[in-house]
């Protein structure tokens, strides 16, 4: 045995993808928040590197979503409500609906 696995040796040599392609199927398979800066995955990382890089993804994404809810209430105050309805409460009375019948 080689420790290589010869079907997902190059893998984007044997498909015939276009660099966009090569692109999605990497942001599919490889999300960039489950690897820090040096390309360590995230499970494989001892328990207190782990936990500053949980922390630290979960303060990245925390800011995004503050944002993103700024630029809707700076546009609207209630926005933000309707989104909510729109995105959370709606389709989970769907669920429970389709879950009760």
């Amino acid at each position: 045995m080689t420790e290589e696995h010869v079907a997902s040796r190059d893998i984007h040599s044997q498909l015939e993808m276009t660099p966009l392609e090569i692109g999605v199927f990497n942001e599919i398979l490889l999300p960039p928040d489950n690897y820090d800066e040096k390309g360590n995955y995230w499970a494989d990382m001892n328990i207190f590197r782990r936990i500053q890089f949980v922390n630290k993804v979960d303060r990245e994404e925390a800011g995004r979503e503050w944002r993103s809810t700024w630029e809707m209430i700076k546009l609207d105050p209630l926005s933000p409500v309707g989104w909510y309805f729109r995105n959370m409460v709606i389709p989970g009375l769907g669920l429970g609906l389709e879950g009760y019948a």
